[in-house]
């Protein structure tokens, strides 16, 4: 058996301001598919199984960047790093959608799954694109990886329950402010951690990090292009760690956005196949935007391709 499967996250950001839209998104699916609403971790492996043992070609997935990166998860935990993914369609029910920005997608969900389901079942080509998929201690996988003081800049955005772009300018615009001023809002966000990183089997010479972040796409959130060498490398992880604190980072911001190395002294820019990292304490991060208590040994690897409907 083939088709389409569609996995729709009811707590989503956009999926609760909206909750009629699985129900349009269901009407238009029809006949051509399956619809599923997992409630958990647990029944969203179980979907993923279903659709795995019904041969779908395409799995689309009605949720933010937290659902991609829960429902990469359960891909690759059911097909692993050798049995190829089906197609992915991102519907972007999401707040801020940073990976189907980084795929090039601006289609809402009921266009998006209309094309897909119109196209596919007329035997019409779809449009697609790649992007890597990046491995975390064997048990989880997704796009993007920060910790330290990225993750503490997101907690900071989350908190509270408002989570919108207007929420993401303030807190930044917070930051940059006492940063400029010498207060320790920013200082403390982004304090310095040990931790020893390394690349491909090879140690880096810093041992302090105020953030360290890992990718395969080049967004990194709200518009900044930290992992550039993406671009260039599509097979590799790209590792950022910023052995300075806020400050530096700060200086860079132009520099980041525009997808340009960050040019700093203490700044580890690298491609690599698989990182290490080992941390004189807990530190907390996050994966697509899902928060994570803090740990203290992570490895990371490139993983499978996944390919991307873009239309």
């Amino acid at each position: 058996m083939s088709g389409i499967g569609v996995i729709s996250n009811p707590m989503s950001g956009k999926n609760r301001r909206n909750p009629q839209l699985v129900k349009r998104l269901a009407y238009i699916l029809g006949e051509r598919g399956e619809l599923a609403l997992p409630e958990g971790l647990d029944r969203l492996e179980a979907e993923v199984r279903v659709f795995h043992e019904r041969q779908i070609d395409v799995l689309c997935i009605n949720g933010g960047d937290g659902t991609i990166h829960q429902v990469m998860t359960a891909l690759y935990k059911v097909y692993g790093d050798h049995t190829p993914f089906p197609q992915i369609a991102l519907l972007q029910g999401g707040t801020m959608n940073t990976i189907a920005r980084n795929v090039g997608l601006r289609t809402g969900p009921e266009d998006m799954l209309g094309r897909v389901a119109s196209r596919y079942h007329a035997g019409a080509p779809l449009s697609t694109t790649q992007r890597r998929l990046m491995v975390i201690n064997d048990t989880k996988a997704g796009f993007i990886f920060a910790n330290a003081g990225i993750a503490n800049f997101l907690e900071e955005y989350y908190a509270g329950g408002d989570s919108s772009p207007w929420k993401a300018v303030r807190v930044l615009a917070r930051s940059i402010l006492s940063v400029l001023t010498g207060t320790q809002y920013a200082a403390e966000m982004f304090r310095m951690v040990g931790m020893e990183i390394t690349v491909d089997g090879v140690r880096l010479s810093h041992g302090q990090f105020s953030a360290v972040g890992v990718s395969t796409v080049a967004d990194l959130g709200f518009g900044f292009r930290a992992f550039y060498q993406v671009y260039s490398h599509p097979q590799h992880l790209h590792l950022i760690g910023v052995a300075e604190p806020v400050w530096g980072l700060t200086m860079s911001l132009l520099r980041i956005w525009m997808a340009r190395p960050m040019n700093r002294p203490h700044t580890e820019d690298h491609v690599a196949r698989a990182v290490r990292l080992e941390a004189a304490e807990p530190v907390a991060y996050t994966i697509d935007g899902d928060m994570y208590p803090g740990e203290q040994s992570m490895t990371f690897r490139a993983g499978p391709a996944v390919t991307f409907i873009t239309g």
